[in-house]
């Protein structure tokens, strides 16, 4: 008898969809400053490029959450991670 593999469901929805994309990138607190780490050599980079706040949809209380994005550049790649999150 053959063992099923479950496929993992990827949803249409972009706040998702960038969820998944952050979530892949590691982060660290150090010493007040947030540090991406790079997916291609694995150093951590300090400063991004460029940051930005996003709205996502409300949740079942109705209350929105705030996702704070940094761009960030590294060994020519250039990748996202998630620098704040808070209820609005």
């Amino acid at each position: 008898m053959e063992k099923q593999v479950k496929k993992r469901r990827i949803s249409r929805n972009p706040l998702l969809l960038m969820e998944n994309v952050l979530s892949s990138t590691i982060r660290n607190v150090s010493k007040g400053i947030i540090m991406a780490k790079c997916p291609v050599c694995g150093k951590e980079v300090s400063t991004p490029k460029k940051t930005w706040k996003m709205a996502g949809k409300p949740d079942k209380s109705g209350k929105r959450t705030e996702l704070t994005i940094g761009l960030y550049e590294h060994c020519g790649k250039s990748f996202r991670s998630t620098l704040g999150k808070k209820k609005i």
